[in-house]
């Protein structure tokens, strides 16, 4: 029961790292420097907890050039998936950031499988996944869709339209995440630690950032006067994002990685649904409607049937 709960915990702090990044990013001005904070703080969090765990923080010479080079891309992939959320938390709200990229962390995981990329184990798209893929579609179409129609029916144009770029994108930096998850995966029985590995995770993205805000902003990280200014609690979301890694590793060897990941997207929910209901982290403030609960629990059908037959 514990560990059950703490993965929809796990779940809830990763919503709430989007919504507190999405804040420090109206205090450092860009999403690259508010992703760069998290990951700085987030790669500390992991530094130190690869230390406590019995790991070495250092990257043998040998176990990195005779390691295929993919074997290190986790951390592009999952910063361009921060960087994203952050960006599209304001343009598309709490519950779309969390759902959306769900859709496309179970595609992309699903066709990585099927063809065996990155390492990852094969097997055969079921019968019983096509049903959960459509179960999942419906609940997309519920959630996401008919939330977008008027009380006479009809379609809100303008709103939907304007945000159908940004929702694609959404789905596609989610199987960005999926690669991440097999990629980290791998590395992780390399090293030998699945810790060290998101440790080496967290680096990879605060180096690509670095790099990325130097070119692009001219700048790193905020003065001394924005850091003055910016609410406490703005700067945890590097702390969320390394216990959501931490409590994820540990959840994973009692209950499986198809129950941990089931676990963590009801606690995201959770967690998106409170954010956007009662306005916290400074978010907009939007009631959840009926639509996206019952959207919600009919996707949460199609996750377990994909993830669990």
């Amino acid at each position: 029961m514990i560990n059950l709960s703490l993965g929809v915990v796990a779940g809830f702090l990763y919503a709430t790292q989007t919504g507190i990044n999405a804040d420090l990013r109206k205090s450092v001005g860009s999403p690259v420097r508010a992703a760069l904070v998290a990951y700085v703080i987030g790669m500390i969090v992991m530094m130190l907890l690869t230390v406590i765990t019995g790991s070495s923080i250092v990257i043998s010479h040998k176990m990195f050039f005779s390691s295929p080079w993919w074997l290190f891309t986790g951390g592009i992939f999952g910063s361009i998936y921060q960087v994203s959320n952050i960006f599209l938390f304001k343009k598309i709200g709490a519950i779309k950031v969390v759902i959306l990229p769900i859709m496309g962390q179970l595609v992309f995981s699903s066709i990585i499988g099927q063809f065996g990329w990155l390492g990852a184990a094969t097997y055969q798209l079921s019968f019983i996944r096509v049903i959960g893929f459509a179960v999942l579609a419906f609940g997309w179409y519920v959630a996401i869709v008919l939330v977008q129609r008027d009380e006479d029916g009809v379609k809100v144009q303008a709103k939907s339209q304007q945000n159908l770029g940004w929702e694609i994108w959404s789905v596609l930096s989610g199987g960005l995440f999926a690669a991440q998850q097999i990629i980290n995966g791998q590395l992780g029985h390399v090293v030998g630690s699945p810790v060290k590995a998101a440790y080496i995770s967290f680096l990879v993205s605060t180096i690509l950032l670095v790099i990325v805000a130097l070119v692009t902003e001219r700048k790193i990280l905020p003065n001394k006067g924005t850091i003055a200014q910016t609410k406490w609690w703005s700067w945890t979301g590097g702390i969320s994002a390394g216990l959501v890694i931490a409590l994820g590793s540990v959840i994973s060897q009692a209950v499986g990685a198809s129950l941990t990941l089931t676990l963590i997207f009801m606690g995201q929910y959770l967690g998106s649904s409170l954010i956007q209901q009662f306005g916290l982290w400074r978010s907009p403030k939007n009631a959840v409607l009926p639509l996206q609960i019952y959207g919600f629990v009919v996707i949460l059908m199609g996750v377990v049937i994909i993830r669990f037959w």
